[in-house]
């Protein structure tokens, strides 16, 4: 995942143990470090490149400093799978969801864990931050969409369908929001 040119494909081998991505003329595989311990579910980039947050069904995320040998940040808190982690904006925080129908925000740097939020009766499926990073949006299967205010996460709307969208928050303001 080096070098320049578009990213225009990328997938874990079917153990989890590797990652294969394409650009331009270029196929490149990666291993993946050997502690994440189970499936691994997601796996993002800062936006400085320096650091990569993993997801995993043990419940875990990890931050890895992929350029050294250093030891990851452990997110451990999730009672279930996480499906996804994702960096602010500034990579001072990461956002998991996971199967226990919770969002977690956490230190990136430290692993220790921010706020919680339970606004979803299901399982939440994706979360991000917004790009001022005053703001978390998070998807769940309970086909809702929440935003919450961080770093301390208060509830600011829930999102029910196009109509309650439109009613909840007015667009110009949803627009400045989320991106």
């Amino acid at each position: 995942m080096s070098g320049p040119g578009t990213l225009n494909s990328g997938m874990f081998s079917p153990d989890s143990k590797n990652i294969v991505s394409c650009r331009d003329q270029v196929a490149e595989v990666w291993r993946l470090p050997e502690n994440q311990g189970t499936r691994v579910n997601s796996a993002s980039f800062s936006s400085d490149g320096e650091s990569v947050v993993t997801a995993s069904d043990d419940a875990t995320a990890l931050v890895w400093k992929w350029k050294t040998n250093y030891s990851p940040a452990e997110l451990r808190g999730h009672a279930r799978q996480v499906f996804g982690a994702m960096f602010s904006h500034d990579g001072k925080y990461v956002v998991t969801t996971s199967q226990d129908a919770t969002a977690r925000v956490w230190e990136s740097e430290t692993g220790k864990n921010v706020t919680e939020q339970f606004g979803h009766q299901a399982p939440v499926r994706e979360a991000s931050f917004s790009s001022d990073g005053q703001f978390i949006l998070t998807v769940g299967d309970d086909h809702k969409a929440r935003i919450f205010g961080c770093v301390v996460c208060a509830d600011v709307a829930t999102l029910m369908g196009r109509a309650a969208a439109r009613r909840a928050l007015p667009a110009e303001q949803l627009g400045r929001y989320i991106h």
